[in-house]
Formats: structure tokens, C-alpha cells, sequence
């Protein structure tokens, strides 16, 4: 810690203080401050400091002159008369101040800070929680009480004795903004973390970041090089929020595991869900650090405007989970001591603190701002080093406005001149925070103006003070300032004429448009709001197209879906070609959001929207996409509306001349056709031929797409080899251009693995999808996919392992939105209950399986059939009704032979099989398996072969042993592709189902 009165340079966590306040610097600002500060007298000549902070780039050398000048303005310095920054003419720059280090002995080792006053209790409260968090029992404390009582001073005391009584304990400080603010998911957690990024050993951070946290890497693309951001986005696909959570609370924890950190989060009661979603992970979350957390808020504004966030709070601190730490205003002899510190003498007149505390309650702020109004209206003084009362009490009682803002609008009116009352104004409408250029640009004034005027009013000490300084994307520097407190903000704010207010807004969006011309994420939410408060309602669309790209890429569906519902609701006020486009790409695009989160009716609705809009009524060609999309959701939950809207496009398709798009809209009628209505032969062959037709289109996209229809055919008609290539050679293609029928390929991927006897595969390719979706906290989808594991799990014999993951599912998979998926999870729970003799669970998962399918309005209804009759008759078979047993079996062999599915159909001859052989009929069953045997001829189909082979053994006894052989092959095959999965190996090859396929003729003697 290097000290030169009176500010102290905090050099392990790069930040400037004063006294009690921490001066906020640019990482440009601060190396250059540390590196002067650590030469202190040593004249360093221009060259240098050039090369040290902008190493191999060149710079002029205004750029090294502007940060100087904002340096003196923060240090309070004057070029002429040098305190601390002495300027060689054409040499370079000294620092003249005495330095000296503040080493562990020097260090107070606690109490309450000089400035603080009546807040010493609430201090040491705040000093306990940190050394209880240091021990490793971390802390979350939310600091409420009214505006202006002290909640910021309270955090930043806390944050001055932290550092200056432990070296090493980081502190990351974010903070939540009205309005624009509350739009961005994590706002204040990314303020936090950015800070990180802005060290000096970044790179390490970068690196923990990359382990684990990589979704909160992504927010910070400018810290990441090309290669990583792209690796990035292809791993982040499909994350959700929630990852976001657990890997934030992940991070932190290896953050403070070693290292003191408290994570401060002020204003919270502007927090958005997603960060109150946060703050219950972290003080839900088991965690072995040293990690404090304080959040700050305004107790009446939280119970108005973030019911969520207080109704966590009251959850919490009813478990324990958490503590409040409610700031109240000074007592009566708190207000005696504030006089007392703030005249040398300390001797403070009769009846002026009772004056004081009737009129203020105790506030600070109201405390200061009247003092301020008294001593500026000569009502009192300080002379002498003593507090003088200038006129009676009793005759300026009158005087003092009884509210805050009403004793704050009169100071702003007694203490400031025109001019400085039209920058500040302007500077409200910029922020909290705010900048030299922006206010300029605001103002209508020159930079010089306003920086002269700011620099003034904040070495006065009055309403704003310095905050360092901002680097632009056009490289050059501005100066930042900040109220001193929000309320200031506020009056200023309220002072504005309206029509004034909008067309400064205007002015201020226009001018962060064209400073980020290039960058226009960084400043999406503020220009938003800017253009919006300004009434331009054309760019506020614009940027909230960007905010719901920020919000997906936080994986924030729902706040996307708001920000485009928005834009839609602001385009009401506006007409024109340009603006009916723009609204079909929000609906589309929201459309896209709720398909990403299963919610396909919510998705339907916008995209009957789109097609509502007139600027679709003449676009034949993007009514065609729109229409094919519709039919995609439509075929999870209506296989007649996914037909319907499958013929609309291709019927509109032969309209235009476009051989490609004609194609396309074929192929997805065709295609839909087969998966939603039946097996058709003839739509099966012109869909396989149009792949011809699409190769020959300029986008790829069209052609993969027909591709992997054609592979779901080739499954479906058991060629399952053809189905894999094709498969693999479109599927990337779909991947990089995000198309949603990338999601269908993944799962017949999976199917085509399972049958065509690549079971390892198939879980190899399972274990990392599901590891994907419970690493991006996505829980529906994880066990979407979990159902294909236990059917893996079924196919290898392992009954209890499929049993156990699909009661690990079936709850889950409870949800609206995945009932196009829940019959298949009952149909895999009844094939395993059989097994377990669970034949009453089993007939009951059945039933629900049949009444789904029953309406015959679901995808694939056709072939889920063909599960449902195996299952039912095997149910039949195991619970000795024969009679039913033969009519489900033969209900099967029925649907199986309608199709070209040759492992469904072998499987039914199986079934018959075997129940005619319980009936004793052994012509029949004879007669059923070779029927069996000759379907599987030429080709692979181990799923079904080891099974009629093994039935086979049973009824052929003259080639008995030939068939155990097949059978035996078959198994070990399947067996050995799970070679790196040996615990389900044995369960396979131990399971009683296959004993007898191994028996040599001498041990079945």
C-alpha cells in the first residue's frame, strides 16, 4: 500500500482512496498513477511511460496528456501549482508528493474509520461477518435502510479497513442501475467480475474463468482471442441460466478458497431475477471459502418494486441462511459528534444538534445538505475552529424545507449557476455515472466547458465527484464523474421539462451510436433506454433486438423474449415496409426462444403472428419458411397440423421460381408425411430422390436438411449402416447454422447406433450429451435424453439400471412441454417393469401409452405402435393370458408388416412365435420363425437376431445348435461393444435371459 496524504494507492487490488472513499481509475489511469507513484522525485521522460503502458503500439502523445490531466483532476491537482504531479516541459512528468509504504504494522488492526460517525457498531458487526467468512463460513449481509442513510459510506469503510488490515483479500464491487440496468441478467455480478478482467494478472483470471466458469467468459468476448470465442460458442450451445448460477458460485468458491474476497452488490432492490436467483444459490449453496457477500438496499423501494428479492430475504433470514443489518439514522449524539469532527475545536453551540436531529431524523445526507444550506445562507459558520450561530434557531426553523429532496432542491438552487445547473441536468439524464463526452454532447456544450465545470463543482465537493476516466473505442480519453449520491440524480433528474428530458435523451443515445459504432453491444441496453426516454421509437427497436441477443447469450431466454416483446409493442407507434420486416424478425425470432425452451405452442403463436403481418401477405418465399417451421413444432403436438402446414408451404412453394426452394418445401412435406401420417412407399422413394434435387442448391443447409430426413428413413427402414453415413455427413452442417433439425439428427443418431449394435456408441454419445445438459443446469433436456439411456440400458439386459433411470425421469418429464415425449418414457418403464415383475406398474404405464397414442395425432404414431403391441404381449405372455397374448402379438405382426422395418417385424414373427408355442401349436410357431429368420436375411439387424435366433434354437431342433451359435455371435457382439462400459459387459453376459444361448450341448444334458 503506497500512502501520499491524503490518498493511499492500493496496489494489489488497483484502486485509488481517499480517506474513506474509493476513487474509481481506468486500468490506463492506474498504471499510470503506480507507475509514477513508485518513483516518486525520479523525473520519467514521456518515452517511457509511453512504452510502459501502451507496449508495442504507438500512441500519441496527447493520449499520455489527457490521462495526466484526468489524473490531476481526480488527485484535486493543479498543473501550476503541483501537489502531486509535477510537469517537465517536452521532458515528461515527477511525482513531487511524499510517498512512504503502509506496511502490517502500521495498520490499524480495526475501529471505525474517521470519517464515520454513529456507524461504529454497524461497522464492527460488518468486520465479525468478514472474520467469520475468512475462517471459512462464508456470509451473505444485506445492508438495507432508507436513501441517504449511510449504507455506502457503512460498505466503503468496511472496504477501506478490510485492505488496510489484511494485504491479499480481493474485493469485487458491482452495482445494479434504475431503468436500462435492470434489463441485462447478472447485471451487477458482471459489473463485479468485469473488474477481474481489468487487473493486472487478468490472464490468471481468464485462465479460472476458462475452468470454470466459461458462460461467464463469453459475457467478456473483448478478453478472449478469436479461436477461444469461437471454441466458446460452440461448447455453450444450449446452456442455461442456471449453469450460469452453478458455475458463478463454482468460480467464487476457487476464487476465495485461498484468498479473503468479498463481493459487494449495491442497490440491489433494482436487482434483476436473475441476480436474485443468485443470491439464493449462494446462500443456499454448501461452500468451503473464505467469501463474503453484502448487498445494499433501500428497504421501502424493495417491498414496492422487487417483491422476489424481499421474499427471498425473508425466506432466508427465517433459515438462517443469511443476516440483515438494518442501518438506522444518527441518534442525537451521533449528531453532536459529526458537529464535533467537523469544527477542530469541537465545541458545538447549545440546542444545534436537537436543531439538527428534529428537522433531519438522524439522515446524514439531509445532516450534510442542511449544514451546507445554513453555512451558504450565513445562518452559520465555522470561525475560530468552533460552530457560531449566526441567527437564532428559532428564526431560521422556518427556513429548513422539511423533506430531503425539498432541502435538497434549495441547496441546488442557492449553491449553482445557470450554467452549472444545465450541465448537471444534462449529466442526470447520462446516469448515475456519467461522462465529460456524453454530457457534452447532451449540453450541446464543449468538453472544455463541461470538464471545466465538473472538475470545479467536484473539488468543491458539491453534488458529483471525480470517477476517473473512460478509453473510448476511438481511442481517445473522457473524463467520468458520478453524483455523489443517487438522489442528487434524481432532482436534477426531475427539474427537466419533458420535452427538454426527451430531446436530451435523443442526444445522448445519438451520441453513444455513433462513439460505439462498432461496439454497439457494450453500450445496447443504454442506448435503448436513451432512444426509448427520447421517444425515438425506429433506434430503440434496434437495440433491443441487441439486449435479446445479449439475454440469449446469457442464456436468459425469457428476458430475450421480453426485450423483442417489447421492441413489438414500440413498433405499434411506428409504420412503414421497414418496420412490418423488423416486426416479423422479432416474432421469429421469439418464436425461435420458445422452441429452444420446449415451449412449441408459445412458438406456434408468434409464427402465426409473422404470418399475419403484412410484409409476409406479398413474400411468398418467407411465408414458405415460416410455414415449414410451423409444421417442425407443430409435429411434437399435432401430427395433423404439422401435415396441414407441411402441404401450405409446398403449395405456395410451386409459386416461386426457385428450384431450391421448391425442394425444400417437397422434402418436408414428404418427410412429415412418413413421421406424422404412415408409411408410405411411394413418399418414402421421391424423398429419397429429391437429395438429387437439393445437392445441386447453393445452400447447403437445404441439402443437409434433406439428408438427415432421408437418414430417418433409412432407419425406418432398417438400413441402418446408410443411415449413419448420411447421418454424419449432414449433421455438422446443420450444427453451424443452428438449424433446428440438427435436434432430430442427434436423436436418431442415437436410435440408428442402438440398432445397428453399436450399444457403446450409443452411450458414449449418451454420457456426453446428458453430462452437457446437467452442466448447463438444463433439466428437462437432460432427461429427454436420459429415457434414450435406459433404453440402452434395456437392450443390454440391465433392467434395474433402466428401471432407475427412468424413475429418475418420469417426473420430470412430467412438465406440458415434454408430453410428445412422455409415452416413449412409459413404454421403456413397462419393458423393464416386465422384467422386474412389476406386472401390475407395467400394465398401468401401458394404459397411458395407449390412450396417448390412441388419438393418433402424435409424431411416429405409427411406429411407437410397434413397442407398445412387443411389450403388451409380452406383458400378456408373462402374466399366463395367452389369449391375449395372441392378439396383441398378432396386432403387432400386423403393424410391423405395413412397414419396412425389419426389426420390428422379425421381432413380431418372435412374438407369435412364442405365444403359439406356449399354446402348444408348434406348427404355427414353426411356421412363425422362419417367417422371422427370413426376414432378417441380408440384413443386420442384431437387436432382433439374437432374439429369434435363441426362439429358434427352441423349435428347429435339428439346426438347434446352429441357431444357439448365431445367437451366441450375436451377443458377444454386442457384448464387445461395450468393452468400455464392463459393468454393463457383465450385466449383459450374466443376465438369465441369455443363459441357455451359451450352454454347450453337454450342459444342457
Amino acid at each position: 500500500m503506497k500512502e501520499f496524504e491524503p490518498f493511499r494507492l492500493d496496489v494489489a487490488n488497483e484502486c485509488l482512496w481517499r480517506d474513506d472513499e474509493r476513487i474509481p481509475l481506468t486500468p490506463k489511469a492506474f498504471s499510470l498513477l503506480a507507475f509514477l507513484v513508485e518513483r516518486p522525485g525520479t523525473l520519467v521522460p514521456q518515452a517511457e511511460l509511453l512504452e510502459k503502458l501502451w507496449p508495442d503500439t504507438f500512441v500519441q502523445p496527447e493520449v499520455l496528456k489527457t490521462h495526466i490531466r484526468d489524473l490531476r483532476s481526480v488527485l484535486g491537482d493543479d498543473a501550476r501549482k503541483p501537489r502531486f504531479i509535477e510537469t517537465q516541459h517536452r521532458r515528461g512528468y515527477r511525482f513531487i508528493a511524499q510517498v512512504r509504504d503502509r506496511d502490517s504494522s502500521s495498520r490499524r488492526s480495526g475501529g471505525p474509520s474517521p470519517q464515520l460517525v454513529g456507524q461504529e457498531d454497524n461497522l464492527g458487526f460488518l468486520l465479525n461477518a468478514f472474520r467469520e467468512a475468512c475462517s471459512g463460513n462464508p456470509q451473505l449481509v444485506f445492508v438495507t435502510g432508507e436513501v441517504g442513510i449511510g449504507k455506502t459510506s457503512l460498505v466503503d469503510s468496511l472496504e477501506r479497513e478490510i485492505l488496510s488490515g489484511q494485504p491479499g483479500v480481493k474485493v469485487l464491487r458491482g452495482q445494479c442501475v434504475e431503468g436500462y440496468g435492470g434489463r441485462e441478467p447478472f447485471y451487477p455480478a458482471l459489473d463485479a467480475v468485469s473488474s477481474l478482467f481489468r487487473l493486472s494478472g487478468r490472464d490468471n483470471y481468464v485462465n479460472i474463468f476458462a475452468e470454470y466458469a466459461p458462460t461467464w467468459l463469453a459475457q467478456f468476448p473483448a478478453s478472449l482471442k478469436k479461436e477461444q470465442r469461437k471454441k466458446l460458442a460452440d461448447e455453450l450451445a444450449g446452456a442455461t441460466t442456471e449453469r450460469m448460477l452453478r458455475e458463478f458460485c463454482v468460480t467464487i468458491e476457487a476464487i476465495a478458497k485461498e484468498t479473503p474476497t468479498v463481493l459487494i452488490l449495491e442497490d440491489v432492490h433494482w436487482a434483476d431475477p436473475h441476480t436474485v436467483d443468485l443470491f439464493a444459490a449462494l446462500a443456499r449453496g454448501r461452500w468451503s471459502a473464505k467469501l463474503m457477500v453484502i448487498a445494499t438496499c433501500r428497504a421501502v423501494e424493495l417491498a414496492l418494486a422487487n417483491r422476489p428479492l424481499k421474499m427471498l430475504m425473508e425466506n432466508l433470514l427465517a433459515r438462517r441462511l443469511c443476516q440483515e443489518l438494518e442501518v438506522e439514522g444518527l441518534t442525537l449524539r451521533g449528531v453532536q459528534c459529526l458537529l464535533e469532527k467537523k469544527a477542530p475545536n469541537g465545541r458545538v453551540p447549545i440546542g444545534l444538534p436537537e436543531f439538527l436531529f428534529g428537522h433531519s431524523e438522524g439522515n446524514p445526507l439531509f445532516l450534510e445538505a442542511a449544514l451546507e444550506q445554513l453555512i451558504a445562507n450565513r445562518f452559520l459558520a465555522i470561525e475560530d475552529g468552533s460552530w457560531t450561530v449566526r441567527t437564532p434557531l428559532a428564526d431560521i426553523r422556518s427556513v429548513v424545507p422539511e423533506t430531503l429532496s425539498q432541502l435538497l432542491g434549495a441547496h441546488i438552487e442557492s449553491q449553482l449557476a445557470e450554467p452549472e445547473l444545465v450541465i448537471l441536468e444534462a449529466a442526470s439524464v447520462c446516469g448515475v455515472s456519467f461522462t465529460v463526452a456524453l454530457v457534452a454532447s447532451a449540453a450541446e456544450a464543449s468538453q472544455e466547458e463541461v470538464e471545466e465545470i465538473c472538475d470545479r463543482l467536484s473539488r468543491r465537493g458539491h453534488f458529483i465527484r471525480a470517477a476517473g476516466a473512460l478509453d473510448l473505442p476511438d481511442g481517445t480519453v473522457t473524463s467520468q464523474y458520478e453524483f455523489v449520491h443517487s438522489l442528487y440524480r434524481d432532482i436534477f433528474y426531475e427539474r427537466i421539462a419533458r420535452v427538454r428530458r426527451a430531446r436530451l435523451h435523443k442526444l445522448c443515445g445519438l451520441k453513444l451510436e455513433s462513439t460505439y459504432a462498432g461496439q454497439i453491444e457494450e453500450i445496447a441496453s443504454q442506448a435503448a433506454y436513451h432512444f426509448e426516454m427520447g421517444l425515438e421509437w425506429g433506434r430503440v427497436t434496434r437495440y433491443l433486438f441487441v439486449v435479446a441477443e445479449l439475454a440469449s447469450r446469457r442464456f436468459a431466454l425469457e428476458d430475450a423474449i421480453r426485450a423483442l416483446e417489447h421492441a413489438l409493442e414500440l413498433m405499434e407507434r411506428i409504420s412503414g415496409p421497414a418496420v412490418e420486416a423488423e416486426r416479423v424478425k422479432a416474432l421469429y425470432r421469439i418464436a425461435e426462444a420458445y422452441s429452444m425452451t420446449e415451449k412449441a405452442s408459445r412458438a406456434i403463436d408468434a409464427l402465426e403472428r409473422a404470418l399475419r403481418s403484412p410484409a409476409v401477405a406479398h413474400d411468398s418465399r418467407t411465408k414458405v419458411q415460416i410455414l415449414m417451421r410451423m409444421a417442425f413444432l407443430f409435429a411434437r403436438l399435432s401430427s395433423s397440423r404439422c401435415i396441414a402446414a407441411a402441404k401450405a408451404a409446398f403449395e405456395l412453394s410451386l409459386t416461386i421460381d426457385d428450384p431450391c426452394v421448391r425442394a425444400q418445401a417437397r422434402g418436408t412435406l414428404l418427410g412429415w408425411k412418413v413421421l406424422c401420417g404412415a408409411w408410405n412407399r411411394d413418399d418414402v422413394k421421391n424423398c429419397f430422390a429429391i437429395v438429387s434435387e437439393s445437392a445441386k442448391c447453393p445452400d447447403p443447409v437445404i441439402h443437409a436438411q434433406n439428408q438427415i430426413r432421408n437418414s430417418v428413413l433409412y432407419f425406418l427402414s432398417s438400413r441402418y449402416a446408410e443411415g449413419l453415413t448420411t447421418l454424419r455427413n449432414a449433421a455438422p452442417v446443420l450444427a453451424s447454422a443452428g438449424d433446428p433439425i440438427y435436434s432430430i439428427a442427434e436423436r436418431f443418431e442415437i436410435w440408428l447406433l442402438l440398432f445397428a449394435g453399436r450399444l457403446g456408441e450409443a452411450l458414449k454419445r449418451l454420457h456426453g450429451i446428458v453430462s452437457a445438459y446437467n452442466r448447463d443446469g438444463n433439466s428437462l433436456r437432460e432427461h429427454l435424453w436420459k429415457i434414450e439411456l435406459a433404453w440402452v440400458h434395456l437392450e443390454a439386459l440391465d433392467y434395474p439400471g433402466a428401471d432407475r433411470l427412468l424413475l429418475d425421469s418420469i417426473l420430470i418429464l412430467s412438465r406440458p412441454e415434454a408430453a410428445w415425449i412422455q409415452f416413449h418414457c412409459a413404454s421403456l418403464c413397462a419393458a423393464s417393469e416386465i422384467h422386474l415383475g412389476k406386472l401390475k406398474e407395467a400394465g398401468a404405464h401401458l394404459d397411458e401409452v395407449r390412450s396417448f397414442l390412441g388419438s393418433g395425432d402424435s409424431w411416429l404414431h405409427w411406429y411407437w405402435k410397434l413397442p407398445l403391441h412387443r411389450t403388451q404381449a409380452e406383458l400378456s405372455l408373462r402374466a399366463g393370458d395367452l389369449v391375449s397374448a395372441r392378439q396383441w402379438a398378432e396386432e403387432f405382426l400386423s403393424a410391423a408388416l405395413a412397414t419396412e422395418e425389419h426389426t420390428w417385424q422379425a421381432l413380431a414373427f418372435d412374438a407369435c412365435a412364442r405365444v403359439a408355442l406356449r399354446m402348444c401349436e408348434l406348427d404355427r410357431a414353426r411356421a412363425c420363425i422362419n417367417n422371422a429368420i427370413k426376414t432378417m436375411e441380408g440384413l443386420d439387424v442384431p437387436l432382433a437376431q439374437w432374439r429369434v435366433h435363441k426362439t429358434a434354437a427352441h423349435l428347429i431342433h435339428e439346426d438347434a445348435e446352429q441357431h444357439r451359435e448365431l445367437a451366441r455371435r450375436t451377443l458377444e457382439r454386442l457384448a464387445n461393444s461395450l468393452d468400455e462400459f464392463p459393468a454393463l459387459k457383465r450385466a449383459l453376459l450374466s443376465s438369465s435371459e441369455i443363459q441357455e444361448v451359451f450352454q454347450t450341448p453337454a450342459d444342457a444334458v
